[in-house]
């Protein structure tokens, strides 16, 4: 929704309601480097929570980690990808905007 929101203002030049917004922090989460920042951040995380599992399936095909750590890192690998991928193409659209 967010980023139909964000292609919908380019197209009609207008800026964005949270660029508008007093609110700092909104308006640093939102910027498209501090979302690959923080999307990265999530990733690593996601992979040195699950260091240790990842050794253990691969080297004896079993884990015996409590599984709270393998889903908390599941949770932070795909929420670090979204936050990733959310970035990209938000940069993509502020190139796009300062171009045209």
């Amino acid at each position: 929704n967010f980023i139909m929101e964000n292609f919908i203002s380019y197209a009609k030049g207008k800026d964005l309601t949270f660029e508008r917004s007093k609110n700092k922090l909104l308006r640093a989460l939102t910027v498209p480097r501090n979302s690959i920042i923080t999307g990265l951040i999530f990733i690593v995380a996601s992979l040195t929570l699950n260091a240790r599992s990842l050794f253990e399936y691969i080297t004896q095909g079993s884990i015996s980690q409590h599984w709270i750590y393998i889903l908390m890192g599941a949770f932070l690998f795909i929420e670090g990808t979204i936050t990733f991928v959310f970035g990209v193409a938000q940069h993509i659209i502020y190139v796009y905007k300062r171009r045209f």
